[in-house]
Parts: structure tokens; sequence; C-alpha cells
């Protein structure tokens, strides 16, 4: 099946906020490029009056990136636009937590790829698989245990 043609017969499963999100970060992107160094992970801008009543600032806060200590699994393309090699490196920087970070395929690897790819179960999904599998079995006696003497991901092989 032709990929265009499985786009256009899929459900549509992105929940609008999720879109419009996107738009506001690749605006940023593109109608004031000179502020891309200053990208930030924040909560929906709702607009400046809608962010006073919801946030109690004009505009929304942001995601304190070095405050996850959750470990996170990183994977990136060198076709995706949508999160180029400095924005890989600005998380990189900020996030102390990454225990995997794999650049995914050999080639082109676009945004769609990640789900539409013709070999993303190969290159992507099984090692996702994987991943989670060790998060699991890693994670698992954390939560069955009243404390524990180590950070459970140091010593996990992923």
């Amino acid at each position: 099946m032709k990929v265009g043609l499985f786009v256009a017969l899929a459900p549509v499963t992105t929940p609008v906020h999720a879109i419009i999100i996107a738009r506001q970060h690749l605006l940023t992107l593109s109608e004031r490029p000179i502020l891309v160094n200053t990208v930030r992970f924040c909560k929906y801008d709702h607009g400046t009056a809608k962010n006073k009543q919801i946030y109690r600032q004009a505009v929304p806060p942001c995601y304190p990136l070095e405050e996850i200590r959750a470990p996170v699994a990183m994977f990136w393309g060198h076709g995706d636009t949508l999160s180029r090699p400095k924005d890989i490196d600005r998380i990189r920087s900020r996030v102390s937590s990454i225990v995997v970070d794999e650049r995914v395929g050999s080639g082109p690897f676009s945004h769609t790829d990640y789900l539409y790819g013709v070999d993303a179960k190969r290159v992507l999904h099984d090692r996702i698989v994987q991943v989670f599998g060790q998060f699991y079995r890693t994670f698992r006696t954390r939560f069955t245990t009243e404390s524990t003497t180590e950070t459970p991901h140091e010593d996990a092989n992923y």
C-alpha cells in the first residue's frame, strides 16, 4: 500500500491541541528566526488574556527539563526537520537522565518515518520495544520495594 493512500485512509488520532502546539513551535522557528536559540518547552499558549486566567501570567510556564529524573530514551533521525541536530544537542545539555541516545537508521529518517517509514519496524520500533522491556525489568523492583540505595538506571544495560 502506498504511504500517501495509507495516510489518507488512516483514522485521525492526533489531538487538535497537539497539532496547534506543533504549529506554534513551527511559527516560532519560521516567523521569528532570531529567537531560534530561545525555543522553549512550555505549556500551551492560549494567548495573553487566557494565559493570565489559566497560568496567572502572560506567557505559558515552561517545563524545567533540568529537573527530569526519570530515564529518558531519545531516538532521532538526520532527516527530521522538526528536531534538528542543534535541537537534540540542546535537549542533551538540559536533560541529565538520558540513558538511550540513538540516531535512527543510517540515512535520512524524517518525522513521518517514525510512523510510516517502510523500515520503521526494523530500525526503530523493535528497538523501542527492547528499551521498554529493559525499563520494565529495571524499574519493576522499584515499585515493589520501599526504598532503594542506588538509581536503578545506572546499572541497566540499555
